[in-house]
């Protein structure tokens, strides 16, 4: 609230904050993506005073912000320029404007929403459907947003982006229905796109092929479009 977004993005900005863990008396893990139990993070003052001069204190509007809160996947505890992989990662506070959001800087983001959000308790139990659901919603927000089909959301698209991702966040967090958030959010929304793809995918292997795709609405594409359709797939 402090920094003008919804809470919802608070825990990106509490992991970007958070100072090294502290354990405590167990140091049990829950599972591979939980913190181990006993391990307690914490947000100092000073941190948050870094992360808001730094990054967030310059831009005038929430979609800047936002931008700036999901653009650097590192926390300030990761804040070097080479993975252990040999991977070139940005500093959290790297201004450089040739940065743009990837598929996986939305990553965290939606595993809080479908972890937390009452509309999507039931899928609790189904980690499928969990991230199918996650990849589905960050598709539709590249398709949307990522007007230049770049394969990277910009800073201008994530601000000029119709349907605002900001205040479908904002809608998303007042309601208990996910399916009231119909520009990005939508579970019903999800569902159709997934049984639709799922009739179409005969061999079931998660690909569609031109005689897949060629079957959408009873055959109502032609193959001219069809062909179109899969001469610009390679492309971002």
């Amino acid at each position: 609230e402090a920094c003008g977004l919804p809470t919802i993005v608070g825990p990106l900005i509490f992991a970007k904050c958070c100072d090294p863990p502290t354990r405590g008396t167990e140091g049990e893990t829950n599972d591979d993506d939980a913190a181990p139990r006993g391990v307690h993070q914490h947000v100092r003052l000073r941190s948050f005073l870094e992360l808001w001069r730094g990054a967030l204190r310059d831009e005038t509007s929430p979609q800047a912000r936002l931008f700036e809160v999901l653009c650097s996947t590192t926390t300030k505890h990761e804040d070097t320029t080479t993975t252990t992989d040999g991977d070139r990662r940005r500093s959290p506070h790297d201004k450089s404007p040739e940065r743009g959001l990837a598929k996986e800087d939305f990553e965290a983001l939606l595993k809080f929403v479908v972890t937390t959000h009452p509309g999507l308790a039931f899928l609790e139990d189904h980690a499928e459907f969990q991230a199918k659901y996650a990849t589905t919603v960050i598709t539709r927000i590249f398709y949307r947003v990522n007007l230049s089909r770049t394969g990277r959301i910009s800073k201008r698209e994530l601000k000029r982006a119709d349907p605002d991702l900001v205040d479908a966040l904002f809608r998303l967090e007042t309601t208990d229905d996910v399916n009231g958030e119909t520009a990005y959010f939508s579970y019903e929304h999800f569902y159709v796109l997934y049984c639709q793809f799922f009739e179409l995918d005969l061999d079931k292997d998660a690909l569609l092929t031109r005689t897949d795709l060629l079957k959408y609405g009873g055959h109502r594409l032609s193959r001219a479009i069809v062909d179109r359709v899969f001469d610009a797939a390679p492309r971002p």
